[in-house]
């Protein structure tokens, strides 16, 4: 996946259940589609959990509330392009000042206030957060996201 956003692909946000993935990594919907995974990574805090899962693989989350309105806000536009391919094609950075340039909303509407506030504290503490850990990991070098530039 080019331009991917998340510290890993979503193939490792997955579990296997009798040999066959599952768990939201798994789900068909991200297949072809990193922009979509990368609108859903920024949004979700959910998908977190599978990355160290140890309850019985059966019991992975396997759909979000955020996941759908994920899906239903990829073909809204910002300045005429769709949000699936800002996310593919920006960092999540670039997306973030996007979205609060004037004249754009946030792809999500249940996190839009009158100011944007909102949207744009969560979406900023998800990514330092995320940074912060990489560094203390010795994971990521110094850098923006996307982590996994094209090539």
């Amino acid at each position: 996946m080019n331009n991917l956003w998340s510290p890993h692909p979503p193939q490792a946000y997955t579990v296997m259940v009798d040999g066959v993935p599952a768990g939201l990594g798994a789900r068909e919907e991200f297949v072809g589609r990193p922009g979509l995974w990368n609108m859903f990574w920024l949004h979700s805090t959910k998908v977190d959990t599978l990355l160290n899962w140890e309850l019985p693989p059966e019991q992975a989350i396997a759909d979000t509330v955020v996941l759908h309105h994920c899906i239903d806000s990829v073909s809204y536009t910002c300045r005429g392009i769709k949000f699936e391919t800002l996310c593919e094609e920006l960092s999540a950075e670039d997306l973030i000042s996007r979205v609060m340039e004037k004249g754009c909303h946030p792809p999500i509407r249940e996190f839009w206030d009158e100011t944007a506030a909102g949207w744009y504290q969560f979406v900023t503490d998800r990514l330092k957060t995320y940074k912060s850990l990489d560094k203390k990991k010795g994971v990521v070098v110094q850098g923006r996201f996307p982590l996994h530039n094209k090539q």
